[in-house]
């Protein structure tokens, strides 16, 4: 099915809201989330971004929308594969953008890469995949991605690079195509730009600092206990071994 909405927000601007949101209004939605469930799509997200040629009817099959990364990142050519598809532009105040960006995502990135080799293997097998933060890297952070490599040691320059994208999706989407939605305004503009009745109960407010904080907690707690556990284990398991051989050696 072609893709009836493309968001052409950056991530944590109300990007998993906006999905939960065209859920619900009957628009089941691509967001980074499905990465997570689907990790091998990350591959196919780098290759689209060095040039290899991808199917995206493939790739949203089942999906009507699209938002978040790693979408964003071509939600030009998207436009163009989908030409009546509407475009949705999440908006914020850049510097509240730049914090939550170094508070969620950023820290969960450094959690991560400061785990021993062993812990982020078990890691990666329970949380975010190898495969997929390595599409972060090309898509997001490197010189390549949308913050061309400033962040975080030039924050200045990435909250520029936000604020100029804002303009620049502007510019290029037609005004009859786009609808320029900050989540506070809730579901009336939103539902009028699509031509969806407004559904009953608040707008959904989702994935926010409260949940992220838990969320790092958790993914420290986990760090910290296998950095010491995973050794303990593999000292006991010798220790049992070398005592049975000792026991063998006896008899």
């Amino acid at each position: 099915m072609p893709l009836e909405v493309i968001g052409a927000g950056w991530g944590r601007t109300g990007t998993l809201s906006l999905k939960t949101a065209l859920d619900t209004l009957g628009l089941p939605t691509y967001h980074m989330v499905n990465v997570l469930a689907k990790p091998d799509d990350a591959d196919k997200w780098v290759a689209a971004a060095n040039g290899e040629p991808v199917d995206w009817d493939e790739m949203f099959e089942g999906f009507k929308g699209a938002v978040d990364w790693p979408p964003v990142f071509f939600y030009k050519e998207l436009m163009a594969k989908y030409p009546d598809a509407k475009v949705v532009l999440g908006v914020r105040d850049p510097a509240k953008w730049l914090s939550s960006m170094e508070d969620s995502i950023w820290q969960a990135r450094q959690v991560l890469r400061s785990a021993p080799w062993y812990v982020r293997t078990i890691m990666h097998a329970t949380g975010p995949s190898s495969k997929m933060m390595a599409m972060v890297e090309r898509l997001v952070y490197s010189a390549e991605g949308d913050f061309k490599g400033t962040f975080p040691s030039d924050p200045d320059a990435t909250m520029q690079l936000f604020i100029d994208h804002v303009e620049s999706v502007k510019k290029h989407v037609p005004k009859g195509r786009l609808l320029v939605f900050d989540p506070s305004q809730g579901w009336a503009p939103l539902c009028a730009f699509l031509g969806k009745p407004v559904p009953e109960g608040p707008y959904p407010h989702v994935n926010d600092k409260k949940e992220w904080e838990v969320r790092m907690a958790g993914m420290r707690r986990a760090r910290d206990t296998l950095t010491w556990a995973v050794p303990a284990a593999a000292l006991a398991a010798a220790a049992v071994a070398a005592a049975a051989v000792a026991v063998a050696r006896r008899r």
